[in-house]
């Protein structure tokens, strides 16, 4: 019987709202003799948390034998195999990947500068996805995945990820909030040095940002308990929601002529 190796899963951009955080910068600009301030320029971050509504899962075979052609054909059948049990689930928003099907040289080093072939190594895999809205349905998904996976033969199989399916939608929601703040934060600032701002000059959003953290706490897949049936149960999943940050947002605002220079306090 094969061994059954777990590794990290790959493939889709994985991201997965509560209290959003925030972190922001002030500054006055000023004018041609540095006296008075000609506008107000401040800057933000936020970040959104999201329940994740897919999950990401990979799983493949590898062979090992002295015949290339005999690997060859072994691992074809064994992977088609696999990827019709994966097929069959017919999961919400179900989507399978093949991401490798290679069969190469095996190199032994019987001492030290020399090499020599021993045989021929088979691997194929595929990375699947479901999406669905209800959270609460991806856990059992999760454990459907290993457990088909298993049953059909994998020997590779991928500690399954949980993930937004539109992570860029929670960026943009990010960028909404990083906006608004930088907005709030000009306009205090401009009470408190006695001006009131005018138009927005300008509004710049780095390229940078949308950083996803992951969406089940960490947990061997060696570590997670067999249901009463056997195989994997999907009570062993915790699910966490999925942190977006949004990239720097600036904003400036020109002062508003009207009031004219700096208000003078009594």
């Amino acid at each position: 019987m094969d061994s059954i190796h777990f590794r990290a899963a790959g493939g889709w951009p994985i991201a997965a709202a509560s209290q959003p955080q925030k972190a922001s910068a002030v500054r006055f600009g000023h004018g041609d003799h540095g006296v008075d301030p000609t506008g107000v320029n401040a800057s933000a971050v936020a970040t959104v948390e999201k329940m994740p509504d897919a999950v990401l899962m990979s799983a493949g075979i590898s062979i090992h034998g002295k015949d290339q052609k005999a690997v060859q054909t072994e691992l074809n059948q064994r992977s088609t195999a696999l990827k019709k049990a994966l097929q069959a689930l017919d999961l919400p928003g179900q989507e399978i990947k093949s991401v490798r099907f290679s069969v190469q040289p095996h190199w032994v080093h019987p001492q030290r500068g020399e090499s020599k072939q021993d045989g021929w190594d088979g691997v194929a895999s595929y990375q699947v996805k479901a999406v669905d809205a209800v959270t609460e349905n991806l856990p059992g998904y999760a454990a459907k995945l290993i457990n088909t996976a298993t049953d059909a033969g994998a020997n590779q199989v991928g500690s399954p990820s949980f993930a937004l399916s539109d992570p860029k939608k929670a960026a943009r929601e990010a960028i909404d909030l990083a906006i608004a703040e930088a907005k709030a934060d000009a306009e205090a600032a401009a009470r408190a040095a006695g001006v009131k701002v005018g138009k927005i000059e300008y509004v710049n959003v780095q390229s940078a940002g949308g950083h996803y953290g992951g969406g089940m706490r960490a947990m061997a897949m060696s570590a997670m308990p067999e249901s009463a049936g056997g195989g994997v149960d999907a009570e062993v999943f915790e699910l966490v929601p999925i942190p977006v940050n949004s990239p720097t947002v600036s904003i400036r605002y020109a002062i508003d002529n009207k009031t004219g220079s700096r208000t003078k306090k009594s």
